[in-house]
């Protein structure tokens, strides 16, 4: 067993020397009070949005939709009733709308929990209410089968009170499949996923006190359960999250525990696994503080045919990770979050239709106000190769003003790292105009023509769409004649210039 244990800590040292270039994470939301501990994953819908849950969003929970460059519009608040404590991705149905699971709440005053269907503008209606025989407290996603329903688990509820999976209809006709019994397993926190042969697989977490690590099974639609192969803490225990299928047909998956232990974490970091539809189990990957620990999400499959996976990391020193690994085990740590930027990330990546991976982090941000002072969490967007140059998202606008005013010029833009801004005057750097906003105080006729920005990151630049400056003579409305013999005028001023007023009673 020590020398093991050797071979496992020189394997870490090893994988945690491999680092990518720096700078491939981009942060591009903070959550806030009104939406607020993010466990899930995010879904990409047809419109190329982002769609997700938060727990603690609001009263009860929320659904959000966010935008590829962090705009966060939130869609529906929970009440309890139609449900609460969402912790699950959505599902994107056939029809378009997206399905999901809320822990608590229902139509009774504490509640088993719900099954829901949401339109992509945020109109709810709630199908189920568990009735914890039938099922208890759901925090998975719910998988689309081939027969158009959908299939799920319940980590409580059934005949044990072990948890259960079930079978719903998008009319919300709710078939309970299978309550677990231990060995067979208990308290699913992982969802299913559909196999090449039309079975459904998953895991059971186990618990401690019954000696149980966990497993992984299979079952069918109408609910034969197979038990197919169980953790035994040194190849991995307690398992949180769902399996991925691998183009080669196996199953790949995380741990949250077991593997290499040490003295202050003798549950183990957790281990990376590939197992077969028959059940021959393979460790491929140990985690060990210096490559991440604590895996509490799933991995997603890369276009090159690599996983991706995040850790949660140690909330007292470690803020968790991003890796990559492949299907022979060489584990990479791409990135560690430093709270700014998110922390303790719980939900698998999700695949963007741009070719990179977005995500969320339960806690950090740039809200300080949140749980711990951590912040409320993120959603980031992960670069595989090198990120591009900044991108403009609102352009300068043209502009009149009159002799002597103020004129205005600003610009919005999107990118990795610190963005920069240079302001120009018909091609020409104006000095110390160097944010994102233009200001020139008083606009003469020299000042009239084309304005631009250039915005320059480390990976490139962009610059703006020119926005003309015209600057109108100054209007002057026209002499009358006073009863009192003078005449009066008026003209409009701007503030910080002098005027000199003349007059002629005869053009000279």
């Amino acid at each position: 067993m020590k020398v093991k244990q050797l071979v496992w800590v020189l394997l870490i040292a090893s994988v945690a020397a491999m680092q990518l270039p720096a700078q491939t994470l981009q942060s591009i939301c903070s959550f806030d009070g009104i939406n607020q501990g993010c466990l899930a994953s995010l879904t990409l819908g047809n419109d190329g949005n982002f769609y997700g849950t938060t727990r603690n969003g609001g009263s009860y929970g929320s659904i959000f939709r966010v935008t590829t460059n962090g705009v966060l519009t939130t869609l529906v608040s929970f009440a309890n009733t139609n449900g609460a404590a969402p912790c699950a991705a959505l599902t994107l149905g056939n029809d378009g709308n997206f399905y999901g699971t809320t822990e608590e709440g229902g139509n009774i005053s504490y509640g088993y929990g719900t099954v829901f269907k949401v339109t992509t503008n945020g109109e709810l209606t709630s199908l189920v209410s568990f009735a914890n025989t039938n099922g208890a407290n759901p925090v998975t996603p719910l998988t689309l089968g081939n027969d158009g329903n959908f299939y799920g688990t319940t980590y409580q509820g059934g005949q044990n009170n072990y948890g259960t999976v079930f079978k719903v209809t998008t009319n919300g006709v709710l078939t309970s499949l299978v309550s677990f019994d231990f060995p067979n397993g208990m308290f699913p926190f992982a969802g299913l996923t559909l196999g090449n042969d039309g079975n459904l697989y998953g895991t059971t977490s186990g618990t401690s006190w019954a000696g149980f690590y966990g497993n992984v099974f299979k079952v069918t639609t109408n609910g034969v359960l197979t038990s197919l192969v169980a953790f035994a803490k040194t190849n991995g225990a307690y398992p949180q999250s769902a399996l991925t299928l691998g183009n080669d047909g196996n199953f790949y998956g995380t741990t949250l525990q077991g593997g290499i232990t040490n003295s202050t974490h003798p549950s183990g970091f957790g281990t990376i696994f590939r197992v077969s539809t028959n059940g021959v189990l393979a460790t491929l990957a140990f985690f060990g503080v210096t490559n991440g620990m604590q895996p509490f999400a799933g991995l997603t499959l890369g276009n090159e045919g690599n996983f991706y996976g995040t850790t949660a990391g140690d909330q007292s020193s470690y803020f968790g990770n991003v890796f990559k690994v492949t299907t022979n085990g060489e584990l990479t740590s791409i990135v560690t979050f430093a709270n700014t930027n998110g922390a303790s990330p719980q939900a698998p990546l999700t695949l963007g239709s741009d070719g990179n991976f977005y995500g969320t982090t339960f806690y950090g941000g740039l809200v300080p106000a949140g749980p711990n002072g951590w912040g409320y969490g993120t959603v980031f967007k992960l670069y595989l190769g090198s990120p591009p140059p900044p991108s403009i998202l609102t352009q300068p606008e043209p502009t009149t003003v009159t002799n002597g005013h103020a004129a205005f010029f600003s610009v919005t833009a999107n990118g990795v790292s610190s963005l920069n801004y240079q302001w120009q005057f018909n091609g020409t750097n104006l000095f110390g105009a160097t944010t994102t906003t233009l200001t020139l105080p008083n606009a003469f006729p020299a000042n009239a023509g084309l304005y631009t920005v250039a915005i320059t990151n480390a990976y490139g630049s962009v610059t703006s769409n020119p926005a003309m400056l015209t600057v109108l003579p100054l209007g002057i409305i026209s002499p009358m004649l006073l009863s009192s013999g003078q005449f009066q005028f008026s003209f409009d001023t701007a503030s910080g210039v002098n005027y000199a007023v003349q007059y002629s009673t005869n053009l000279m």
